[in-house]
């Protein structure tokens, strides 16, 4: 996982909506908006797991984008 991801960034890759990103993986649509916002944090298991699920979909070349846009 490219080192300072955040669940906001995983999202934005995906080109979804919170609502649209919740729906497809399962993701109560509160707790993404409390991740986003700041309210709480991701646990740093539960936001490898998100980028591994999104990686792992269709979504994937999207990240090899990411890193070199951050490097």
């Amino acid at each position: 996982m490219p080192e300072g991801v955040t669940v906001k960034d995983i999202r934005e890759i995906t080109g979804m909506s919170g609502r649209q990103f919740c729906t497809r993986y399962g993701i109560p649509q509160r707790t993404l908006e409390n991740w986003e916002s700041g309210h709480s944090t991701i646990k740093p298991y539960a936001l490898k797991w998100v980028y591994l699920i999104v990686k792992e979909d269709e979504h994937g070349g999207a990240f090899t984008k990411y890193k070199k846009a951050k490097s």
